[in-house]
């Protein structure tokens, strides 16, 4: 991970997720298909073969209600909760931090305090984001990464 350039490119065995928070934008490519959002303008494009059912941006917030999932955005805190098969992606860019949850799935989110509490099915997890700090959990264990010096 390299976010000098506050960017992030991912590649998973779902997909690539390419996030360029200077920009605000996020290019999501995955296997239900294609996420554009460009939150400089408040704008959404969603390609994916299941369509959208839902859409309300009043408040700046998008609830998309699909098949596949759920995909919420929050812009107004530049937040982006990212609900599909594939597991949640949590950006909070105004903190440079990017959490990925993948195929273990995640129940509940608290981002208040910037505190987040994750329960799956193997139990608990619990994350304390202050500290500009990454932490990955994934079937084969626990991976965790600083990127509080940007490296």
């Amino acid at each position: 991970m390299d976010v000098s350039g506050f960017d992030l490119y991912e590649y998973t065995r779902v997909g690539v997720v390419y996030i360029d928070v200077s920009g605000f934008d996020l290019y999501v490519y995955s296997r239900v298909g294609v996420v554009y959002m460009d939150v400089s303008g408040f704008d959404l494009y969603e390609y994916s073969r299941v369509g959208v059912v839902n859409m309300d941006v009043s408040g700046f917030d998008l609830y998309v209600y699909t098949r596949v999932g759920v995909v919420y955005m929050k812009e107004s805190g530049f937040d982006l909760y990212v609900y599909s098969r594939v597991g949640v992606v949590h950006m909070e860019v105004s903190a440079f931090d990017l959490y990925m949850y993948t195929r273990v799935g995640v129940v509940y989110m608290d981002v208040s305090g910037f505190d987040l509490y994750v329960y799956t099915r193997v139990g608990v997890v619990y994350m304390n984001v202050t500290g500009f700090d990454l932490y990955e959990y994934s079937r084969v264990g626990l991976d965790y990464m600083d990127v509080s010096g940007f490296d």
